[in-house]
C-alpha cells in the first residue's frame, strides 16, 4: 500500500510539472506572435516612411501635382489619392490655395497599415506669384 502511494505522488508531480510547461508554452507563443506583428508593423513603417519621402520630395517638385501624383502610380478616389505599397497604403490629400501674391500647395500623405494610421508627412510649396507694383 505504501508503495501505491508514491505512485500517486509521482503521478501528482508530473502532472503539475506538464502543467506548468504548457502555461510556459502558451505565454511564450503569446509574445513571440506578439513580437512577430510589431516587426511587420516596423517594417511596413519603415518602407512607407521611404515612399512617403521620396513622393514628398517628387511632389515639391512638381508643377503639376496631379499628374505627378498620377505618374507615381496614385489613383483618385473621390478626393484623396490612394496608392498601395503591398503591406501599407499611402494617402494623398491634396489642397490648393491661390491669392493675388502667390499659391500655396499643401499636400498631406497618411500612411495606413490594416486600418491604422502610421504617421502623417506634410509637403508644402509656396509659389509666388507676379507682384505688380
Amino acid at each position: 500500500m505504501k508503495e501505491n502511494g508514491r505512485v500517486n505522488a509521482l503521478l501528482v508531480e508530473l502532472l503539475i510539472v506538464l502543467l506548468f510547461f504548457m502555461l510556459a508554452s502558451t505565454t511564450l507563443m503569446e509574445i513571440f506572435g506578439a513580437a512577430k506583428l510589431n516587426s511587420s508593423r516596423a517594417g511596413a513603417s519603415n518602407a512607407a516612411l521611404m515612399q512617403a519621402q521620396n513622393v514628398a520630395e517628387q511632389l515639391y517638385a512638381a508643377d503639376d501635382v496631379e499628374q505627378a501624383l498620377e505618374a507615381l502610380g496614385f489613383a483618385k478616389e473621390g478626393e484623396d489619392w490612394c496608392l498601395n505599397g503591398g503591406e501599407y497604403e499611402l494617402i494623398a490629400s491634396y489642397l490648393y490655395t491661390q491669392d493675388n501674391a502667390g499659391a500655396l500647395r499643401q499636400v498631406e500623405l497618411t500612411a495606413m497599415y490594416h486600418g491604422e494610421a502610421l504617421f502623417t508627412l506634410p509637403a508644402t510649396r509656396y509659389v509666388s506669384g507676379e507682384v505688380q507694383p
